[in-house]
């Protein structure tokens, strides 16, 4: 599998790797299914908050949600 670069890639990889649903991801973030289906659909943005909460939940890369748009 190759490298995520982008943020809905990464976060559909994060979903595979821990066996999540969005449901599931949405309760761990404590955020709307609603929102994360508009992460992966590229239609939301990502907030500092919610960047911090991938980082620690889900050990995304800070460097990479910094770059991620």
């Amino acid at each position: 599998m190759k490298t995520p670069d982008s943020l809905p890639e990464m976060l559909r990889y994060k979903m595979y790797e821990k066996d999540l649903k969005q449901k599931q991801l949405a309760s761990i973030l404590g955020i709307s299914e609603a929102f994360i289906s508009g992460l992966l659909s590229g239609r939301r943005k990502l907030t500092m908050d919610l960047a911090r909460k991938l980082h620690v939940q889900l050990g995304i890369d800070a460097e990479f949600l910094l770059m991620s748009e």
